[in-house]
């Protein structure tokens, strides 16, 4: 019986430290693949937009998102400012601009004005399932810029 507990102590340690290797060694390449460029897929919502995180103050009648937190504080604001997302459910599209960040969103996720979302969703359905290209500019290019 010591011997077939220790034996499972052995996997489970195996297990937990190449885990931990992995994503330890990946964790860069990873954050950098995922974060800065690509087609995400996750819930689309809509909130009351104001004065946002790029520090400018937009309206419901714009067609501006929100990047997931945890998205945003990756990309910095210089470069998640004035981004461009084509966000798309089923044979509907819109393209947002990034003004903001979103502290309730999962990875995957994008917070639309009452405007954007209305090109893809009736309001009354909330949260939709959407597929989103996010598409960073170029910094030289960004008049969003004031903070570098």
């Amino acid at each position: 019986m010591c011997s077939i507990i220790k034996h499972l102590y052995l996997h489970l340690l195996f297990l937990i430290t190449f885990s931990f290797s992995i994503s330890e060694s990946d964790s860069n390449l990873i954050n950098s693949f995922i974060f800065k460029r690509g087609t995400y897929s996750g819930d689309g919502t809509f909130y009351a937009v104001g004065l946002g995180a790029c520090g400018i103050v937009n309206d419901n009648n714009q067609m501006v998102a929100a990047l997931p937190a945890q998205q945003f504080d990756y990309l910095t604001r210089t470069k998640a400012c004035g981004s461009t997302a084509v966000v798309v459910r089923g044979g509907k599209r819109v393209t947002v601009k990034i003004i903001d960040r979103c502290a309730g969103c999962q990875l995957g996720d994008i917070d639309l004005s009452p405007a954007a979302f209305k090109k893809i969703a009736h309001p009354r359905e909330g949260r939709v399932h959407v597929m989103y290209t996010l598409n960073l500019h170029t910094e030289k290019h960004n008049r969003w810029n004031k903070w570098g």
